[in-house]
């Protein structure tokens, strides 16, 4: 079942990441974000980054999901086996 709110859920989120290979340095980041930031005053206005969009990504959201749980009860699966599902279903459906 999940690991809400415990240090299980920080391991689950950081095998996510590690999933799909990610290891972008804080710099790459924020020069992705800048050349959006340039493609949109340029008239692309869907680039996939920009300044405003990655300070969303790093902002850190933290939320007391407790009452939460205690209405709908544990979830059906865990971080891992969430995003393990659902990588699968994009394979099916040819997304990836």
């Amino acid at each position: 079942m999940g690991n809400v709110g415990t240090l299980g859920h920080l391991r689950d989120i950081h095998w996510f990441i590690g999933f799909f290979g990610m290891d972008v340095k804080n710099w790459m980041a924020k020069l992705a974000a800048r050349i959006g930031d340039g493609c949109k005053a340029l008239g692309w206005h869907s680039v996939p980054l920009s300044s405003f969009r990655l300070n969303n990504i790093r902002t850190e959201y933290v939320f007391d999901m407790r009452p939460i749980m205690e209405i709908s009860g544990p979830l059906p699966y865990s971080l891992k086996a969430g995003v393990e599902r659902t990588v699968e279903w994009m394979r099916e459906m040819g997304e990836i």
